[in-house]
């Protein structure tokens, strides 16, 4: 595979998804899930994450969206 000289075929994000968990109050739901970047390249902010309930390519219903709010250098997360 041929790269340009001045970019390396291992420099790139690694996005995980982890740590789920549901908060309740009287007045709403949320459902929050940690976004990591384990990769070796930062991620801008505004990266969409989307919730499904099951496989959404077998028409699972979406649940809810959201953004993250920050960059995500290599090592660090959000919680969205």
């Amino acid at each position: 595979m041929n790269y340009p000289v001045n970019e390396c075929a291992v420099i790139a994000p690694d996005l995980t998804a982890s740590f789920l968990r549901f908060e309740e109050t009287a007045y709403e739901r949320r459902l929050i899930i940690r976004v990591g970047n384990g990769g070796n390249e930062k991620v801008p902010p505004g990266l969409y994450v989307r919730f499904y309930d099951g496989n959404p390519s077998l028409g699972a219903p979406l649940l809810g969206a959201a953004q993250t709010a920050t960059g995500l250098k290599p090592g660090m997360y959000e919680d969205v």
